[in-house]
């Protein structure tokens, strides 16, 4: 048996934490189950693996929400083959949790015995289903943040998301400038902007639906 390097097994995941094929409500579930836990030892749904599962772990996790999981489709062409093989082998050696594609938390010989060889990775819908937006509609709602902002402050990316836009698809995100111009404008579920051009100081972010609205700030740095 070789045991997995600390701090990186969620990573290896991509949200699909029951390691069904694919990230889905189950997932959410287990992530908002463990949303506020602080992480001595690795947490499943600790995604960036910072010590605590908070919004930025559920910024990551709707980034994949409803693709399919191939942990061992390695190359991301589709198929599982010898190429995948070798990545395997790599990764099997050096002790990365990447190689444990069965995801029962150490790598061994189950591993290897069973490579899924000439599989194929078929994309899933990307739908959210009601009974899933009604799930991120109580997590806002429990932790009084209607727009979630990660990270804040920044320097460069940055990911938005209001309870709004799992609400209904017509709601908006604004982003403000410190002159009062509109820096941008995006679905309200989840909207990403790269903020490296733009002056430091205090942005507004505003969500909008119909004649409700909500705002929170944003801060630049250099």
């Amino acid at each position: 048996m070789v045991v997995l390097m600390q701090g990186t097994f969620a990573q290896a995941h991509d949200g699909d934490f029951d390691c069904n094929g694919i990230c889905n409500a189950m997932d959410l579930l287990i992530h908002l189950n463990e949303s506020g836990t602080s992480c001595n030892t690795d947490c499943v749904a600790d995604m960036n693996c910072d010590g605590v599962v908070n919004s930025p772990d559920l910024m990551m996790f709707l980034s994949f929400y409803g693709e399919v999981s191939c942990p061992a489709d390695y190359d991301n062409d589709g198929d599982v083959d010898t190429d995948d093989f070798s990545i395997f082998v790599g990764y099997y050696t050096a002790g990365c949790n990447m190689a444990d594609w069965n995801c029962d938390g150490q790598l061994s010989m189950a591993d290897i015995l069973n490579f899924p060889y000439e599989t194929s990775c078929r994309p899933a819908p990307a739908e959210m289903a009601a009974a899933d937006q009604k799930a991120i509609v109580q997590w806002f709602k429990a932790h009084d943040s209607p727009i979630l902002i990660a990270p804040n402050p920044v320097q460069g990316p940055v990911t938005i998301a209001s309870v709004a836009g799992f609400l209904d698809a017509d709601a908006i995100l604004e982003v403000i400038g410190t002159d009062g111009r509109v820096v941008a404008v995006g679905p309200a579920d989840r909207m990403e902007l790269d903020m490296h051009h733009q002056p430091a100081g205090v942005y507004v972010v505003r969500a909008s639906l119909g004649s409700w609205s909500q705002t929170a700030k944003l801060i630049k740095v250099d």
